[in-house]
């Protein structure tokens, strides 16, 4: 058997700022601004076998905005297309284990962004406080759960629509549960 490259290594990541991402997510309409992560984990890889195991990531006070135009409509659908290939070839694929033990959005701001509608509009939710835990690509490895609050849609000031102001109001919380 030849000689082949291989590498096992644990991570701790504390505090890398977001904000310096913007530049390479903006060709996929991905706008990110602010925002810290902490992460640990292990990433294991070689020929015949990849493993990443994140134990533990947080992010802190980032926006995060995706944004749909009309001239990128059609990569918009060939990279959902694309995506989700990749993910259906790495589902339960024994070579391939990739586990996200928990990961935590705390005081952060998401959104998506339609310049295309006429006339366009922003959805958002702020004060984010969102938990992923046992996200992995391995049914057996049970069921992920998503647990998401903060502030949706909340607009501090007026809306002017032709001759009237209209203000939105506060929501402080949603909570979507099975």
């Amino acid at each position: 058997m030849k000689p082949y490259p291989g590498m096992l290594l644990d991570f701790t990541l504390a505090d890398a700022p977001l904000g310096a991402i913007t530049p390479a997510s903006q060709h996929v309409n991905v706008l990110i601004n602010g925002g810290v992560l902490s992460s640990r984990g292990s990433v294991e890889y070689s020929p015949k076998v990849t493993n990443v195991n994140v134990r533990e990531a947080n992010i802190d006070g980032v926006s995060v905005t995706y944004v749909h135009l009309a001239q990128t409509s059609n990569a918009e659908k060939r990279r959902a297309t694309e995506a989700g290939k990749t993910v259906e070839h790495e589902n339960n694929r024994p070579s391939v284990n990739v586990d996200l033990r928990t990961m935590k959005i705390r005081s952060s701001r998401l959104s998506f962004k339609n310049n295309d509608a006429d006339p366009p509009y922003e959805l958002f939710v702020s004060d984010t406080d969102m938990t992923v835990a046992n996200l992995s690509n391995h049914v057996t490895h049970g069921r992920a759960r998503l647990d998401l609050r903060g502030k949706f849609m909340v607009v501090e000031r007026p809306i002017f629509t032709g001759l009237s102001c209209l203000r939105a109001k506060v929501l402080n919380s949603i909570q979507i549960s099975a």
